[in-house]
């Protein structure tokens, strides 16, 4: 029995060593395949271009560009574009029902029935593929609808257990739900597995506000700074360390990551801050504007 135990453990080592591995060679290597693979669709003459190309070249753009609002709206004409050409096609419109949320959530699109619209259609035409199951969960968790969302976010990852978007998804979803330690867990797990790109840096930013929450001060201004360095175009994080600064009596850092992020936007306006920050942190953030 001893022996058996011993050999058990050594292979569930194994089996570990292996995990991580495999996790490290995939988060370097996507990127790299997804911006070899963008290059060669913007080489194509438009009239070549078939609903996939469409659909990877807004992939593209959100991997290699970032998480802005000029890319979101580049992408969501893109996906338009792939669902016009081929109206079965549940990955895109999954895909363009988050940015749309997204958009709304953060205050670049008025209104939010498209997003809702194309997530409601993408799961009529597949309820079980993960990818569309992560993507239209997002959506509707950010939509409001955040019971169903998580719902649906534990299906994608059943389904894919190495889906990271899923993952940091339901982890958000869970903090909006108050389940703040699970959902911290959850996308701490999400972001560890994901592609070495630029979601990385809002995701960050999200795990530095659940940290925040569970009164880690110094591991989220850590993680704060972290996503900040993953993106140098985007102000989410910068305004995510400014809140956290705040907390931490740290005044003078908190005016400089402030300034940064109105550097990068400088028409970020209250709206915005509240759908990244929430209503307390953006009264916050405002009382260094106000000084």
């Amino acid at each position: 029995h001893l022996w058996a135990e011993r050999f058990d453990r050594a292979a569930d080592d194994i089996f570990e060593i292996q995990d991580e591995v495999t996790t490290g060679i995939v988060t370097r290597l996507e990127p790299e395949l997804t911006r070899a693979e963008f290059e060669q669709i913007k080489r194509r003459p438009v009239a070549d271009l078939d609903a996939w190309d469409y659909f990877q070249e807004a992939n593209g753009i959100l991997s290699l560009k970032g998480w802005h609002e000029e890319t979101f709206a580049e992408a969501a004409d893109l996906y338009r574009k792939a669902n016009a050409l081929d109206p079965n096609f549940a990955a895109s419109r999954a895909r363009l029902s988050l940015v749309q949320a997204l958009g709304h959530m953060v205050g670049y699109v008025s209104e939010p029935d498209e997003a809702f619209a194309e997530a409601e259609r993408a799961l009529e035409l597949d309820s079980r593929g993960s990818d569309v199951l992560g993507f239209a969960g997002c959506a509707l968790s950010d939509l409001g609808h955040v019971t169903r969302g998580i719902e649906l976010l534990e299906r994608a990852i059943e389904s894919d257990p190495s889906n990271a978007q899923a993952w940091a998804a339901l982890g958000a979803a869970l903090m909006v739900s108050k389940r703040l330690d699970e959902g911290v867990e959850k996308l701490a797990h999400g972001i560890r597995i994901s592609p070495r790109d630029n979601r990385r840096a809002v995701w960050r930013g999200l795990l530095a506000m659940g940290l925040g929450r569970q009164g880690k001060l110094e591991e989220a201004i850590e993680q704060a700074r972290l996503a900040c360095r993953e993106d140098d175009k985007l102000h989410n994080p910068r305004l995510i360390l400014a809140m956290l600064l705040v907390q931490a009596e740290r005044l003078d850092e908190a005016k400089a990551a402030f300034e940064e992020a109105l550097r990068i936007r400088p028409r970020l306006c209250e709206r915005e801050m509240r759908g990244i920050l929430g209503r307390r942190g953006a009264e916050i953030v405002q009382s260094l504007s106000q000084a």
